[in-house]
């Protein structure tokens, strides 16, 4: 009787295979990595967005961090109640509970790449908004928050306060 635990497989992306999400020209997310292929541990994307754009107005996570890296442009992050700029390789870890949102305030686009450990199903979430929101004109509050609570995450007010409270 063999006790050997079995080999893992790696997990081997190539550069150019991605799922891509886009909402209008300019404003993407690309899928590298999905918990699916990690049994749920992590998934990697990477977030294009134009001039002017916000990523992610400000929300939490109660049980992910969310990493987040700049490969091109500068981005605006909020991080609880201090608000940082980082540029190309810059990089941030945010703990799950710490209210967080994203800007590009620059007249470029900005890509990020972001990763969640562990895997919150985000190749869904996209899907679902960009079918239920198509083109993201103008601003759908009540989709966001009912899919953030759905893949759990909270908005929150500017002060970092969810703005439907958290589960007890």
């Amino acid at each position: 009787m063999n006790t050997q635990p079995p080999i893992p497989k790696p997990v081997i992306i190539p550069p150019d295979s991605a799922d891509v999400i886009e909402f209008y020209p300019g404003n993407e997310v690309r899928f590298r990595i999905t918990g699916e292929q990690t049994n749920g541990r992590l998934e990697l994307f990477d977030r294009v967005a134009p001039a002017g754009e916000t990523l992610a107005d400000m929300h939490l996570h109660l049980d992910t961090t969310e990493t987040f890296r700049v490969l091109e442009g500068t981005v605006e992050l909020s991080l609880g109640t201090e608000i940082r700029e980082l540029g190309p390789g810059g990089l941030v870890i945010v703990p799950p509970g710490l209210p967080h949102a994203m800007r590009n305030r620059t007249d470029q686009r900005v890509v990020m790449q972001i990763m969640f450990t562990p895997a919150r199903n985000h190749p869904k979430f996209f899907h679902d908004l960009k079918e239920e929101w198509p083109g993201l004109q103008g601003r759908n509050q009540a989709l966001t928050d009912r899919l953030r609570r759905e893949f759990g995450g909270f908005t929150c007010d500017p002060h970092g306060h969810p703005l439907d409270g958290l589960p007890a």
